[in-house]
């Protein structure tokens, strides 16, 4: 069996008739005899589902036919399950000197008698098929022959045919013809010659006629029998055991043959009005009814026909008309059976249903206003039409529309409400008990509840318990301990909560907890100690929030999208959180972490706290009013969203120290300029204003990501400096980018036309053929860029010239008289020639500035800009600082009259940085090479030159991974798109079978990624989750269908 993936496909169900073509020599128009050729019907097999199936049969068409010499056939393969792509599978002749084929199928006769054509997968030899094709010689005479001396078919079913042309007519369009036309009609093929002939649902015999015309105008004409058969099955067709595969009859009121066993998907493509299901049926399979708009359906159930029916598996009867359903003495099993059930009202449960059932299984039934059960079920009781179990310990189900607009009261000694009991019921308000202490999983999302009170005795509710309950204004929490994800996301109206501090209970907030409702304040008990992702988010009206003493972990997102915030505020006495200037803070163990800035705050101009390592996750999410932040030297980072919707702010610099940035978009900002530590850059668009110009003056081992179209259009430049290796621009990229000569991966907007592209300008700062010029040039290539828009980059350099202007050190110094004005020229070159600006800045003795020249257009001349400024001296101590840019808005500068500063001298370490990266130098002045080392508790390998190693390492026949720090990773490791897992301890890359924790997964055994989807190994089919890649247990919805696997793994067929 192979394994094969497929887009999603209509595939048959189980017991769908196959049409085999048998062809034969065909009689001649002069009447000479043949066998007859039938459309014969056989038993198909049980397809696959529709995405990453196994694939066990490689079908060819047609089975086999004839062709008259010179004339040509395209013959058809097709998997069982989906279509065959080109390159998949291999055609042969099993004799050239007859027949010959190519690679897409195109069959030519090229001499007299028969061969066999067979098509064969490319990669599974057992998947093949075979033709066998007679080659017949047709006199100018006849003209024309047929494949098939008679034509035989079912009805409702096809029969391929070929007309045989004389030499002079091959390629004549050949006329089709059957009579009487109520027996079917003719499809012709692409193929001049070829035909299907399709019987209608009438059976009856008449005479098939096909015709050619010479060009002297002679018709030439060939007629054959036809007899169209009826389907031996009848309408109701059932496979081997009995069960019910397909019905093939139009009549909406059907009584199902006594003796079926079991009802398939039998029905679901057919418009019902009833159904009479005999008592020998056993099983309904899933979906068996799913969308035919049944309006009642009688199961046979009597003393002397008591059913046998044990088993109804999951949507059966979605999406059906049914107002009441009965269900037979002798059910056991129902498996979500009843959900998308629009017209039901009433459904009666039987004596036998067995228990730990039907949780959930009512949802989306919104005329359901009773469940009545059989007083003799030791399992399940109905309370006036309300579900519960037996011991009325679980409410089970509540009907939608019962109780619209009303009231309803659980019953004392009920504790627990099952999932979805109440989901979107229609009733008012809910009394709960004392006794209650569990709340499911959307119990009562999608309801109409007012207004809610738990019980100060519930200690737990579901995610989603309360989601979407857009009537709800006020809740009282009870004795909740915590409030679970999603708990009440969506409930738009939901405005005041009760938090209950005097029980002192409450002490998670989950995930989604008060998403999107319209809380306006809230004070939270001491007790809460955590408050998790997106906890309150996206309240609009939420103006303050006071957090308690308890405290100890904010979800990054816990606040975003929060415009209205005005005002934070913590317990003294809480120990990881604090206020200053009306900001939210967390103390860290490297230093405190800006959590929320209220972006209602009062003011334009902020400045970051001292010592503030770290900028978190939304953490100035719609400060909009904001035009200036200033961040202080130590951060390192800037995480997702910081300052997303900060449209005002224009002047943010930052810090030298920053590491990591993932959030400076949708800002006012003009320029985003980091320093040269860089290690992680991501600032991604999709419809956020991106800043036209990106400055990364360098990097450690860096990257750059981005992705997604930006609102206010592509950007002008993109500058990255020395250290930065992986720039994947994955949108539309700038018009310039400048590339460092440490690149090792270049992506340029793989995404977009490449004609957009075409005046994209890139620089490499390396020398043609280096490294990271062929990387760039590479990607170039692929993106359709033409190569002359490929560039050297060198630093631009600025020339002064003047009377009495002279190098010195490494600016230059004026000689003069303070108080004589004189003239400088300017002259810049190198960088990027496109946009250089000059700007001059008189410097005084004390530091006062004074700009002479704002930024200004220079003239260019060839390579090379220049611009003229004059300027008058007024004191011996002051200079000029002259500064140019270019496109890319990276400033370089010289001055006059003042020395730069020598460069700083290499802070003391072992670690030191070289031409091609870090390396460890020893006290004597020595250095490991091609060795492994443990340094500070972590494992490190340097090359031959004795740099440290990044990435993938082998060595002596394992690999290694160590991340952009140079140390060995251990564990689970995304690579790209695939997760591999290197063994704790050793770090070497594990392959093939992998338990950890409760899961088994798999790991390719010749590159270590982990397997997802469906997978062989052996003789033994699994699958493995799409995404986490835990083997599968159990019976599984995939695709279209139920799958059972073993508790192995192994799929059970």
């Amino acid at each position: 069996m192979s394994h094969r993936r497929f887009p999603a496909l209509t595939l048959i169900a189980a017991g769908v008739l196959a049409l085999t073509t048998v062809c034969i020599p065909a009689a001649t128009a002069a009447g000479s005899g043949a066998a007859a050729t039938t459309g014969a019907l056989q038993p198909s097999t049980v397809l696959a589902p529709t995405i990453d199936v196994p694939t066990t049969r490689l079908d060819i068409s047609p089975t086999s036919t004839a062709l008259s010499l010179g004339q040509s056939l395209t013959f058809d393969a097709a998997y069982d399950s989906g279509p065959v792509y080109p390159g998949d599978v291999e055609w042969a002749s099993s004799n050239g000197s007859v027949l010959t084929v190519d690679q897409k199928g195109r069959v030519s006769a090229v001499g007299l008698g028969e061969a066999t054509i067979t098509v064969t997968d490319k990669n599974d030899a057992s998947l093949t098929s075979t033709s066998t094709v007679q080659v017949r010689e047709v006199s100018e005479e006849a003209g024309i022959e047929l494949s098939t001396s008679d034509v035989s078919a079912v009805v409702n079913h096809s029969v391929f045919l070929n007309a045989l042309l004389s030499p002079s007519l091959q390629g004549s369009t050949v006329t089709w013809n059957v009579t009487p036309s109520s027996l079917g009609s003719i499809n012709a093929r692409d193929d001049a010659s070829a035909a299907e002939f399709w019987a209608s649902q009438q059976a009856g015999t008449g005479t098939l006629t096909a015709t050619v015309t010479n060009a002297a105008g002679t018709a030439k004409t060939v007629s054959v029998p036809v007899s169209v058969q009826p389907d031996p099955r009848g309408d109701f067709v059932t496979n081997d055991d009995g069960v019910l595969v397909e019905y093939r009859g139009t009549d909406p009121n059907i009584r199902i043959p006594e003796g079926v066993t079991g009802i398939g998907s039998s029905f679901s493509s057919i418009a019902l009005d009833s159904v009479w299901v005999p008592a020998s049926v056993r099983t309904i399979d899933d979906r068996a009814f799913y969308g035919t708009g049944l309006k009642e359906i009688t199961f046979q159930d009597d003393d002397e026909h008591p059913s046998q029916l044990t088993a109804i598996y999951g949507e059966a009867f979605s999406m059906t008309a049914i107002e009441t359903l009965t269900l037979p003495r002798s059910v056991e099993t129902v498996l979500q059976s009843f959900e998308n059930m629009g017209n039901l009202t009433t459904v009666r449960l039987g004596p036998n249903l067995g228990p730990d059932q039907l949780v959930g299984d009512f949802r989306y039934t919104p005329k359901l206003t009773n469940i009545e059960v059989d007083p003799a079920n030791a399992n399940y009781t109905s309370d006036e039409g309300v579900l519960y179990t037996k011991d009325h310990s679980h409410l089970i189900a509540y009907p939608s529309a019962k109780n619209a607009a009303g009231n309803y009261r659980i019953p004392e000694g009920t504790s627990a409400i099952d999932d979805n009991a109440f989901e979107n019921a229609q009733v008012s308000t809910v009394t709960m008990p004392s006794t209650l202490r569990t709340i499911g999983a959307q119990a009562f999302a999608h309801s109409d509840l007012t207004q809610l009170t738990l019980p100060d005795g519930l200690r737990s509710a579901g995610t989603w318990a309360f989601a979407y309950t857009t009537n709800l204004t006020s809740v009282d929490l009870g004795g909740i301990t915590a409030l679970p994800d999603g708990a009440f996301i969506g409930s738009s109206s939901l405005a005041d909560v009760n938090f209950r501090p005097d029980l002192a209970a409450l002490t998670t907030i989950g995930e989604d907890a008060f998403d999107w409702t319209s809380l306006t304040s809230a004070i939270l008990p001491d007790t809460v100690t955590t408050i998790a992702d997106n906890a309150f988010a996206n309240n609009k009206s939420l103006t303050s929030l006071h957090l308690s003493a308890g405290v100890t972990s904010i979800g990054a997102t816990a606040l975003g999208g929060t415009p209205s915030l005005a005002t934070l505020s913590v317990s003294p006495a809480n120990a990881s959180y604090y206020v200053t200037d009306g900001v939210l803070y967390e103390h860290a163990p490297a230093g405190p972490r800006l959590v929320r800035y209220p972006p209602a705050k009062p003011g334009s101009e902020f400045e970051v706290a001292a010592g503030t390592t770290w900028i978190g996750t939304w953490a100035f999410d719609g400060a909009s009013s904001l035009t200036r932040v200033v961040l202080p030297e130590g951060l390192t980072t800037i995480d997702y969203g910081a300052f997303y919707g900060c449209t005002s702010l224009t002047d943010m610099a930052i810090p030298e120290s920053v590491e990591t940035a993932r959030g400076v978009v949708n800002t006012g900002l003009d320029t985003v300029e980091f320093g040269s530590q860089m290690r992680e850059i991501s600032m991604t668009a999709r419809e956020y204003r991106m800043a036209p110009h990106l400055i990364v003056r360098g990097g450690v081992n860096g990257e750059y990501y981005t992705d997604g179209e930006a609102s206010n259009g592509r950007p002008e430049s993109a500058f990255f400096g020395e250290g930065m290796t992986t720039v994947a621009i994955r949108s539309k990229g700038p018009k310039v980018v400048v590339l460092p000569s440490t690149l090792t991966q270049f992506e340029l907007d793989p995404f977009s036309a490449k004609g957009f592209k075409s005046d994209t300008q890139v620089y490499v700062a390396a020398a043609e053929g280096s490294s990271a010029w062929n990387v760039a040039k590479a990607e170039l290539e692929k993106e359709g860029i033409d190569q002359s828009h490929l560039h050297a980059y060198v630093p631009a350099t600025i020339t002064l010239s003047g009377s009495g202007i002279d190098q010195a050190d490494e600016g230059y110094a004026w000689t003069g008289t303070p108080g004589t004005a004189l003239t400088l020229t300017a002259t810049v070159s190198g960088a990027v020639p496109d946009g250089r600006e000059l700007r001059v800045t008189q410097v005084d003795a004390d530091g006062t500035e004074t700009l002479i020249q704002d930024w200004s257009a220079m003239e260019q001349e060839g390579e090379a800009s220049s611009l003229s400024v004059s300027w008058t001296p007024n004191a011996s101590g002051a200079h000029l600082r002259v500064e140019t840019r270019d496109i890319t808005r990276v400033v370089r500068s010289t001055s006059l009259s003042v020395t730069a500063a020598p460069a700083p001298q290499p802070t003391a370490g072992t670690w030191q940085w070289g031409a091609h990266g870090w390396w460890y130098r020893y006290a004597d002045g020595t250095y490991p090479a091609n060795e492994t080392l443990v340094i500070d508790g972590q494992v490190y390998r340097f090359d031959a030159a004795g740099y440290m190693r990044t990435g993938w390492v082998r060595e002596d026949g394992t690999w290694y991974y160590h991340a952009a720090s140079g140390a060995q990773a251990s564990g689970w490791l995304l690579d790209g798109v695939s997760w591999y897992y290197l063994t704790p301890g050793t770090g070497a890359m594990a392959t093939g079978w992998l338990k950890d924790g409760d899961s088994w997964y798999y790991l390719n055994p010749a590159s270590g990624a982990m397997v997802t989807g469906w997978l062989k190994d052996g003789d033994s089919w699994y699958y493995l989750r799409p995404g986490s890649g835990a083997m599968v247990t159990g019976r599984v919805w995939i695709g279209w269908r139920w799958y059972t696997f073993a508790d192995n793994g192994q799929w059970i067929r």
